[in-house]
């Protein structure tokens, strides 16, 4: 969809804007163990985001990253990516991002980066980046960075409250139209009961 292989990989960017339009559970497509087809046929769980942010820069790529998680492009096919164990890497010595990872911290001097191999690879399965390299950072780091805008949670009614207005008491099924707020909001921790009114 929109220019990415689908199944056979593709840019960062639109597999946000594939997640922003909702995910199958993992309840619809079951582990199978087995090599299997591409299917789009599921009731579709809507996401809290939003289409996705494409940009450069450490500015960018730092301002983001104080909000949320930051899908950055990385040059990571040498010996510095395959080898790496511990440590802040200062230089890649391959010139094209060729894979993608996703940023979760900074500390002033370097990022820590999330990779996708493994908890045996690297530091527990993370990389640590130099910050403030400037043009396209330390390993590309800051030449493509893609991200989604966060949102408010999509609305999911509460079980049992759509058939009731007011405090619902779900060990007995019962709308309880007497109880206001409070009272309903003091009770929930002891019966459970949950305050469904607008």
């Amino acid at each position: 969809k929109g220019g990415s292989a689908g199944c056979n990989t593709g840019f960062p960017s639109y597999a946000i804007d594939y997640a922003a339009e909702g995910l199958c559970l993992d309840s619809a497509w079951p582990y199978r163990g087995q090599t299997g087809t591409c299917n789009n046929q599921c009731t579709k769980q809507r996401l809290a985001i939003g289409a996705s942010v494409r940009t450069s820069g450490e500015s960018e790529l730092l301002n983001a990253l104080y909000n949320q998680p930051v899908v950055v492009a990385v040059a990571s096919a040498n010996n510095v990516w395959k080898n790496y164990v511990r440590g802040v890497v200062s230089a890649c010595p391959a010139a094209r991002s060729d894979h993608v990872a996703i940023a979760v911290g900074y500390d002033g001097q370097s990022y820590k980066i999330k990779n996708s191999w493994g908890t045996r690879w690297g530091d527990g399965g993370y990389i640590y980046l130099r910050a403030n390299a400037g043009g396209r950072g330390t390993c590309n780091i800051a030449e493509r960075v893609s991200f989604p805008k966060l949102g408010a949670s999509p609305y999911q009614p509460k079980p049992g409250c759509d058939k009731c207005n007011a405090c619902y008491y779900p060990r007995g099924n019962w709308c309880l139209s007497g109880f206001n707020k409070a009272n309903c909001e003091y009770y929930s921790a002891m019966h459970g009961t949950m305050w469904c009114a607008n």
